[in-house]
């Protein structure tokens, strides 16, 4: 999940329902330094695998849109399939997700999290307000116990960075990470620890100065 941080993909989310992600991928074209694009009415296959792979897992893309908040359900069908292939003097056989693709983009191979009990209260986190507010820094929700991540807007009115889900798993374990930059170089970074619960309506968050190669080697833990 850190990659994705790192990578500005971080929604994990559709219509405002939370996901797991079975994997994130970014596929494109190109031949030396010359990009390419797939034929009209073409398709290219894709394999991805995993020996565990669900059959209530779905595909979503980027709809030819930045991720910023929400992925939107592909077009594009998807099946899970075992394939044979030879490969270094040996004949081998595996298996997991195919699907076809028209085009270069994001794609997530992902299950709807479907909890037993939700947390519906808006999820919010604090940091310090004398120094830290939407235009320098972002603040992240990850579910420790899911393949999931998600950024909190700031809300302006209450000087705090919010979000609610429908379908947020009560009493589960998150982390939450701060990233602010104050200026060149001046980088901040922030981590907590929470349980989901009626407990941390308000969680606070305070960030350290770290240098660049320190927070990516943190979020390189994910």
């Amino acid at each position: 999940m850190g990659e994705l941080i790192v990578h500005n993909v971080t929604a994990m989310m559709c219509s405002n329902r939370i996901l797991s992600s079975e994997g994130v991928l970014f596929v494109s074209f190109a031949q030396g330094n010359e990009v390419l694009s797939v034929k009209p009415e073409s398709l290219v296959t894709i394999r991805v695998p995993e020996p565990n792979a669900s059959v209530d897992a779905i595909l979503y893309d980027d709809g030819g849109e930045p991720i910023v908040f929400d992925w939107q359900v592909s077009g594009q069908t998807m099946s899970l399939e075992s394939w044979d292939f030879y490969w270094d003097g040996k004949d081998w056989i595996d298996s997991g997700y195919e699907f076809y693709i028209t085009g270069s983009g994001w794609y997530n191979i992902a299950l709807e999290l479907d909890p037993g009990v939700s947390f519906n209260q808006p999820i919010c986190v604090s940091l310090p307000r004398e120094l830290f507010d939407g235009t320098n820094s972002d603040v992240f929700l990850i579910l420790d116990d899911y393949d999931t991540v998600v950024p909190l807007e700031m809300n302006s009115e209450k000087m705090l960075f919010c979000a609610s889900f429908s379908n947020l798993p009560k009493d589960s374990d998150a982390t939450i990470v701060s990233i602010s930059s104050l200026g060149e170089g001046n980088y901040q970074f922030g981590t907590s620890h929470a349980i989901i619960n009626m407990d941390n309506s308000e969680l606070v968050v305070v960030p350290e100065p770290q240098t660049k190669e320190q927070i990516l080697d943190f979020l390189g833990m994910f």
